[in-house]
């Protein structure tokens, strides 16, 4: 009888040998036999291949994340959002003492005098926020025809980020400030019969403006209530900075609604 049933138990294991199936017990017997006692190798191999993936696609979304993170606030800070994005999506969090050490440099940033300007007689210093929309040119006409001949010296300022003003040569950005200024000093220079001063400041837009008419003793600051393109909400959030923070009387224009004088 026993010599009975260990045939059986061979020819079973025949068949499911030929079938390509090993009982449990036999497969346990091979891996003794050869010595080894874990599991097969296959198993392992396909956890570590997915703990791997899942590590690199963890650290990619965590460089992303940083440089739009660092993008976000160096933009705030007066930076060039696309340029700290970008640098920040390479170094990951390597970025961050970079931009740290960027921003404690920002205060060394002067004020750009592009033209001098004429001066008239008139005991007021007016300062003009230009860039490139028809509010802001809506702006220079309406501190002229507001103020006239009290105006006795009228600065026209365009504001670039610090990124851009120290770079050491001018780039679009720059390129197209001072083409906003050409256009409004001779806008300027018509109603006056006499140039403007043109300046070039860096940072953000509405601490810019505040820091130059402030330093320079301004009497009064002009500027439009919406910006040109894309960019319409963050100078409008500009105008209205000024209106609430600057210590001279804000002129905020708009495209209709002409003069309308803050306090």
């Amino acid at each position: 009888m026993a010599r009975r049933g260990s045939l059986a138990y061979g020819k079973a294991n025949r068949r499911a040998t030929e079938d390509g199936e090993l009982p449990n017990r036999t497969l346990l017997q091979l891996q003794r036999a050869e010595g080894r006692t874990s599991p097969l190798p296959l198993r392992t191999v396909t956890m570590t291949s997915v703990s791997t993936t899942s590590a690199l696609f963890v650290v990619m979304i965590v460089w992303v994340v940083t440089g739009l993170v660092t993008g976000i606030v160096m933009g705030r800070r007066g930076h060039s959002w696309f340029g700290w994005t970008a640098i920040g999506c390479v170094l990951g969090p390597l970025v961050i003492p970079v931009a740290i050490s960027t921003v404690g440099h920002d205060h060394e940033m002067t004020a750009i005098t592009i033209t001098r300007g004429d001066t008239g007689i008139g005991g007021f210093r007016v300062v003009v926020g230009i860039d490139g929309s028809a509010e802001s040119l809506l702006a220079v006409k309406s501190a002229i025809n507001l103020l006239g001949d009290r105006i006795g010296t009228l600065v026209l300022a365009a504001v670039i980020d610090f990124d851009a003003a120290r770079s050491g040569w001018k780039g679009a950005d720059q390129q197209q400030a001072e083409g906003a200024l050409v256009g409004a000093s001779q806008l300027a220079g018509a109603a006056l019969d006499r140039a403007p001063e043109t300046v070039l400041l860096s940072g953000v837009p509405a601490r810019a403006l505040l820091e130059h008419a402030t330093s320079s003793g301004a009497h009064v600051l002009a500027i439009g209530s919406r910006g040109r393109g894309a960019s319409k909400a963050l100078l409008g959030s500009v105008a209205t900075y000024l209106a609430a923070n600057a210590p001279v009387p804000v002129l905020v224009i708009g495209k209709q609604d002409g003069p309308h004088p803050s306090r």
